[in-house]
């Protein structure tokens, strides 16, 4: 409840408040104890993101994502999540492998997760996920 607390009060903020910047989006930091099914349900009831309503990206810390057959797995949560377009054409890993590091990611208009960025704890920024998976596979290669 308190992820969907504060991405309620960033919804209702102007644009020029905290918590959101120059991209139009907000992002808030949650744990994985606020990933659950609810946030996946709250989120497409704030659509449409635009101008003074900016997508909700939430960034996660120290999280497990696990490749199962019809996408991924972050952490516990049961829902399955996808990873953006430009990540999933690039992305080569096998199901049931896990790579733990920071991740941000966003639910769409219907309440499905993409995974759109990772880092792993040795990187000072995000980098997109490919860049990660493609250093992991030439090092096992």
């Amino acid at each position: 409840q308190a992820a969907i607390s504060r991405l309620n009060k960033v919804s209702t903020e102007t644009p020029q408040n905290a918590g959101k910047n120059s991209h139009n989006r907000a992002e808030i930091e949650i744990s994985e104890a606020e990933l659950v099914h609810d946030l996946f349900e709250t989120v497409p009831k704030l659509a449409p993101f635009g101008e003074g309503n900016p997508v909700p990206f939430f960034k996660m810390t120290s999280i497990q994502i696990r490749k199962v057959y019809d996408g991924y797995r972050v952490g516990n949560c049961p829902e399955t999540f996808w990873a953006t377009r430009r990540v999933r054409h690039q992305l080569s890993i096998s199901i049931g492998q896990e790579i733990t590091g920071n991740i941000e990611f966003f639910i769409d208009g219907v309440g499905r997760g993409y995974i759109s960025r990772f880092q792993t704890f040795e990187e000072e920024e995000y980098v997109e996920i490919e860049e990660i998976l493609e250093s992991t596979n030439k090092e096992e290669g």
